[in-house]
């Protein structure tokens, strides 16, 4: 199979940019459920599995959505083409033959991905253009007239919020992508939904950075301690505190371990310990990497 990638990444942070993306209408889980069952199917045996699949592409509509916040309305206006063209845009260049041989080649490849913990995510616009054909193909079958399937479409929603004031200002703005335009959809439950996504993306990235552990300083009576004990004299270069500032450094940094016992620390001057940066290194060891 031909993975068709949105490109869009997860919880994407650049600067002040957020960008999520995903399912609506517990997409995911249908499909899932549907391919679990499906696995089951024969190949050799068409007229037990090509109704399931009919039946299961055309009763949904799978709803998809983009969420972001920019910092200028710029960079939202730029990526209306893209949503368009990521989602849209293959319809137009795909082949409206169906194959379903193919299909359920398709169908089987991305089951045994998921298995294998693989990211649905990746299939979403391939999905997208399967639910599509196979509802318009029986939108057609269904009207004889021929009057709904002539005004049958795909079509983006877009919602727009600011948030924030002055030069705090950010944009937020969600694309929801439908794949049949004769469907009444609830899109106030969706704002809400992804709205609430987004809120979740930006908390996960405000703990995350709380959960950063910061160093405790060493206490003043430890730091005596060790200038006391090394001469007050950095013990790489010889330098005193008369001509430079001494510091005291964990021989084993605290990132990689190292605790405050005194056998783990050291004095240097300031210009050796930014030497040291963030390395295992013990002042005057030829060991030293």
């Amino acid at each position: 199979m031909v993975r068709i990638i949105l490109k869009i990444i997860w919880g994407c942070i650049m600067g002040n940019k957020i960008l999520v993306m995903g399912a609506l209408n517990n997409f995911d889980n249908k499909v899932k459920k549907f391919l679990f069952n499906f696995e089951k199917e024969n190949f050799d045996d068409p007229k037990s599995w090509e109704p399931k699949i009919f039946k299961f592409f055309s009763s949904e509509a799978f709803v998809f959505y983009v969420g972001t916040i920019q910092k200028n309305k710029e960079s939202l206006d730029a990526m209306n083409n893209d949503i368009g063209n990521h989602f849209m845009g293959f319809l137009k260049k795909s082949i409206l033959h169906l194959d379903t041989n193919i299909l359920f080649k398709n169908l089987i490849e991305l089951n045994e991905y998921l298995k294998h913990d693989g990211d649905i995510s990746e299939y979403y616009s391939w999905l997208f253009i399967i639910n599509f054909q196979i509802r318009q193909m029986y939108t057609k079958r269904i009207d004889n007239n021929d009057t709904n399937y002539k005004k049958f479409s795909t079509f983006i929603n877009m919602q727009n919020w600011t948030i924030g004031k002055n030069d705090k200002k950010l944009y937020q703005r969600v694309w929801i992508i439908c794949p049949d335009n004769t469907v009444i959809y609830p899109f106030q439950k969706y704002w809400e939904k992804v709205d609430m996504l987004i809120g979740e993306e930006i908390n996960k990235i405000k703990n995350k950075k709380k959960k950063i552990k910061k160093r405790d300083p060493i206490e003043s009576r430890l730091r005596h301690e060790v200038f006391k004990r090394d001469n007050y004299i950095c013990k790489e270069c010889g330098k005193t505190k008369e001509n430079t500032t001494l510091h005291v450094d964990h021989i084993i940094p605290v990132s990689q371990g190292g605790n405050d016992e005194l056998n783990n620390l050291q004095t240097l001057c300031q210009s050796c310990n930014l030497a040291k940066s963030n390395r295992k290194w013990k002042a005057g060891d030829i060991n030293n990497e």
